[in-house]
């Protein structure tokens, strides 16, 4: 066993010192008898030297603690790289790449109290107003004393049947509306949308008003004399020769092939009563509404055994129930009619099985 002084020679602590100073250990303050904790160094402390195998190391003095004999590896080195670059497998001494970093969670923390709201922009909630429409106001929309407004004209038409006394120009499609004006025999209005049934659009009064389709014409209106223009139909005046009953049948004849248009009055296209309609009053200058069933009952009733040529004669359930389809006898059991679309005006039989099992009157202007 070595001596003392050989053992701290052997550690390199200088001979009579009367004290033993250890590394990383408390040391004995000799003039206060007292352990005192050392300074921490910054700097890693280096390990001692071994001592010999199978010998003991001397005693430490009274009050002084022995070195610890297993002292922790540094690695606060090593660890600190690691976090940066990679890890050192113990097993392989070999580094590993570093797990990825997601940027979002090494974001720095916001506090919410500094964080500011920004404001959206005012938003102007006012609604937008639609582009006007020239289309008129449905008459059922309208409060009482209200009118419909003036509407862009899309056409012109001409008041006409009314036997001088003048077209009353409506607020609404309706007899017993309120009358707007009266519109002269013959003067031209402007029609502001399409035929509403038996009631025409028009402006009139500055405002927009209605006119029975039986006193609108679509070309001006001609004189009550016997007149031959060009394309026009000689037009009558039930005087002449002629019994006036022919008188119709002839001027009728005129139009044979001539297209049905619904709605249609003439000159250039016909329904069925604006046919009958328009006839009786160019030959007789009796003013007859578009309605047939006003039309049965503004003549005279005749059975069908007493028909003549030049009576308008009616039937019954042909594309709706009752009365539906009317035309002009022109003698020998045959009548001329605006019959369809796909006919136009035509002479049928009148006792053909069609119309013959739809029979449903006659009546007279003549």
């Amino acid at each position: 066993m070595l001596s003392f002084s050989a053992a701290t020679a052997a550690y390199g602590i200088p001979a009579g010192t009367g004290a033993v100073a250890l590394y990383q250990d408390a040391a004995q303050d000799g003039s206060t008898a007292e352990v005192a904790e050392p300074a921490t160094a910054d700097a890693p402390i280096a390990d001692p030297p071994p001592a010999d195998q199978g010998e003991e190391p001397a005693p430490a003095e009274e009050g002084v603690e022995p070195a610890a004999t297993d002292t922790a590896p540094d690695t606060a080195t090593k660890e600190t790289l690691a976090d940066a670059t990679g890890s050192l497998d113990p097993a392989q001494e070999e580094w590993t790449d570093p797990a990825p970093v997601d940027p979002a969670s090494s974001a720095p923390e916001v506090d919410p109290a500094t964080v500011k709201e920004v404001e959206p922009a005012p938003v102007d909630a006012a609604p937008v107003a639609p582009a006007p429409s020239d289309a008129p106001a449905s008459a059922n929309t309208l409060g009482p004393g209200e009118r419909e407004p003036w509407g862009e004209p899309i056409a012109t038409a001409y008041i006409a049947g009314t036997g001088g006394d003048g077209a009353p120009c409506l607020a609404a499609p309706q007899w017993g509306a309120e009358t707007l004006d009266v519109l002269a025999e013959g003067v031209p209005v402007e029609v502001r949308a399409e035929t509403m049934g038996e009631w025409q659009p028009v402006n009139c009064a500055g405002v927009g008003g209605y006119v029975h389709v039986a006193l609108i014409a679509w070309t001006p209106v001609a004189s009550p004399d016997p007149v031959t223009g060009g394309d026009q139909p000689r037009r009558r005046n039930g005087s002449g020769g002629e019994p006036v009953g022919q008188q119709i049948v002839d001027f009728a004849m005129q139009f044979q092939g001539y297209p049905y248009v619904y709605a249609g009055e003439g000159p250039y296209a016909f329904d069925c009563s604006g046919f009958t309609m328009f006839v009786i009053h160019n030959t007789l200058g009796i003013d007859i509404p578009h309605d047939m069933a006003v039309q049965y009952q503004m003549g005279r009733t005749v059975s069908r055994d007493e028909l003549q040529p030049g009576d308008l004669v009616f039937f019954q359930n042909t594309f709706r129930p009752g009365m539906s389809h009317d035309g002009i006898y022109i003698g020998g059991g045959q009548f001329i009619h605006a019959e369809n679309e796909s006919t136009g005006v035509r002479i049928s039989d009148l006792d053909s099985e069609y119309y013959s099992s739809r029979w449903y009157g006659a009546t007279r202007f003549s």
